[in-house]
């Protein structure tokens, strides 16, 4: 979560009028009355104020209800600078911790946590990440001398997580598994995966492997990963996450999704580019299974795959808003291929090239809803430059 909600509390009692708690503080997520004040109202709204305290108001015949109707948080800021020379506990710039790793095994929901610029890698086994934690916001682009989130510039100083171990790719560089909507990552460039391990879960997600998660990746580069199988970028199983103003380029899947791989999953992608990434059926997008992915304005540019360059839907329902898909190339289907599910598409497919069939689309089993696209200037070297439908 970016930003603190506020919260409002509710106290009803049936203790005689004339009383007031004193004050009400959130602490650790649990309620705490303490001496000080808070104001009452009575039913007509107007003041009640006494003396007397919670000690009163627990001996008193009534009883109070103390209720959060909305979640406020409260922040506890962890600090992580490769270069920091301090105690290195975290709790300042001056004593950030080294290792974002050390950061994440000690931050709970709630916490945010500051990364200086630098390269972080997440061990020295491939099998280590960054496991991301339900109810942390982990942000990037840091100077190291910031006192405020706002006054960062991930352009200005780059905040790298590279799977770079040094005994091989790391298989997955962030993993985030069952990683609530409350969570968030951002500014940051994720780059090295290379998800070629032992079991089906190492073989896919080299860039982000996700599961069953809700979180924002938002303002994130995620290049240069690749996965045996699936998701040489990001993979998605289940879950809802959003992306928003992400880069996904230049990943590659030896099966699906070189950018992106959606599995049963309603991620939602809002104003990204994915790009040059290559794969053997969606080269930018993989959508099977099920699930109600999303992806709104953007680009899907460049892409290569034998078939669906730009995207590859054979189960569930892909929405296409406002987005513009060219330049992309494969076998069949350059701009999209669709063998199952459904595509629905109000976007812009122009200047994409395949070899033989459908060079802006190729549906072969599945459902269009093209309502508002234009398909412009593709070519195909066999039948349906356009469009083509078997």
């Amino acid at each position: 979560m970016a930003e603190a909600a506020r919260i409002a509390i509710v106290v009803r009692t049936c203790a005689p009028v004339g009383w007031s708690l004193t004050r009400v503080r959130l602490l650790s997520r649990t309620l705490v009355v303490l001496k000080g004040e808070l104001r009452m109202r009575t039913p007509d709204y107007s003041p009640i104020k006494g003396p007397g305290s919670a000690e009163r108001l627990s001996r008193s015949a009534g009883r109070a209800v103390v209720e959060g109707l909305e979640p406020r948080k409260l922040l506890a800021t962890f600090f992580v600078d490769i270069d920091a020379a301090g105690s290195n506990n975290g709790a300042t710039w001056a004593n950030a911790f080294n290792s974002l790793q050390s950061a994440l095994g000690v931050a709970t929901a709630n916490d945010e946590i500051w990364v200086a610029e630098g390269t972080y890698t997440p061990g020295s086994n491939r099998a280590d990440t960054f496991s991301l934690t339900s109810g942390v916001d982990v942000l990037g682009g840091f100077r190291g001398d910031e006192t405020q989130a706002s006054q960062r510039n991930p352009g200005s100083h780059p905040t790298i997580l590279s799977g770079d171990t040094g005994s091989g790719g790391a298989y997955h560089v962030v993993m985030g598994v069952g990683v609530n909507n409350q969570a968030l990552l951002d500014g940051f460039t994720i780059e090295d995966g290379d998800a070629s391990g032992g079991t089906s879960a190492q073989r896919q997600g080299g860039g982000i492997y996700l599961e069953n998660s809700s979180l924002t990746i938002s303002n994130v580069t995620i290049s240069g990963n690749s996965a045996q199988v699936n998701g040489g970028g990001i993979l998605a199983i289940g879950g809802s996450p959003t992306i928003s103003g992400v880069t996904i380029s230049g990943n590659d899947a030896g099966a699906s999704g070189g950018g992106i791989f959606s599995n049963t999953s309603n991620v939602t992608i809002t104003n990204s580019t994915i790009s040059a990434n290559s794969a053997l059926d969606g080269g930018g997008v993989a959508v099977v299974n099920g699930g109600t992915p999303s992806i709104t304005g953007g680009s899907i540019s460049a892409n290569n795959a034998t078939v669906g360059g730009g995207l590859w839907v054979s189960a569930g329902t892909l929405t296409v808003t406002n987005t513009t898909i060219s330049g992309n190339t494969a076998s069949d289907g350059a701009g999209a291929y669709v063998s199952g599910g459904t595509l629905d598409a109000d976007a812009s497919f122009t200047s994409n090239d395949a070899t033989a069939d459908g060079g802006g689309l190729f549906n072969s089993g599945g459902t269009l809803d093209l309502t508002g696209s234009s398909i412009t200037s593709n070519t195909a070297g066999v039948d349906g430059g356009g469009l083509h439908i078997s």
